[in-house]
Parts: C-alpha cells; sequence; structure tokens
C-alpha cells in the first residue's frame, strides 16, 4: 500500500525550498523594500541574500574561534591573546 504525501511535500522536495512567515519590524520591511526596489529583486531574495550573509558570517567568525582556541591549547597563543581573538573580556590569568 502507498502512503499519502501531501502534494506541498513533494513540491518542497522537488524545489529545496521552505516557506516560512515571520514577522519584523516595520522600519525593517520598509528598508528591505526600498533596497529590493533599488537592486531590481523581490522583497523574499533581499532576505534570502541577507540570511546567507549573517550565517556565512557567523560561520566565520565560529571556525576563527575554534583555531584560537586551538591555537591556546597547542601554546600557540597566550591566555590573554586567546580572549582578544574570541572577543572576550577576560581576565588575566
Amino acid at each position: 500500500m502507498e502512503e499519502f504525501i501531501p502534494s506541498t511535500y513533494n513540491a518542497r522536495m522537488m524545489t529545496g525550498l521552505t516557506r516560512i512567515d515571520l514577522r519584523l519590524p516595520d522600519e525593517l520591511v520598509k528598508k528591505t523594500d526600498i533596497l529590493a526596489k533599488l537592486e531590481y529583486k523581490n522583497r523574499t531574495d533581499v532576505i534570502k541574500s541577507a540570511l546567507s550573509e549573517y550565517l556565512r558570517r557567523v560561520e566565520t567568525t565560529m571556525q576563527l574561534r575554534e583555531k584560537a582556541v586551538e591555537s591556546y591549547l597547542e601554546d600557540k597563543l597566550t591566555y590573554n591573546e586567546l580572549s582578544v581573538a574570541i572577543g572576550g573580556r577576560m581576565q588575566n590569568r
């Protein structure tokens, strides 16, 4: 017997896209719409680009922090250098 899978599931799997609903401050939406107009894009494309860029930056920051910790554990960085590298406000040890 075949399993019933809703058609929206099939469409989502074929496109690799998921629809989400979110609430944003009015001012952020206004700025997004202006940018979309200037770049000949739609609101969704601007939000996707912004989110992708943000996630890329976060990932890069996390990788740099991991590398700094590894360097500290290998005695290649001092504790104070590690503190600066990860952006913390650690006290001298």
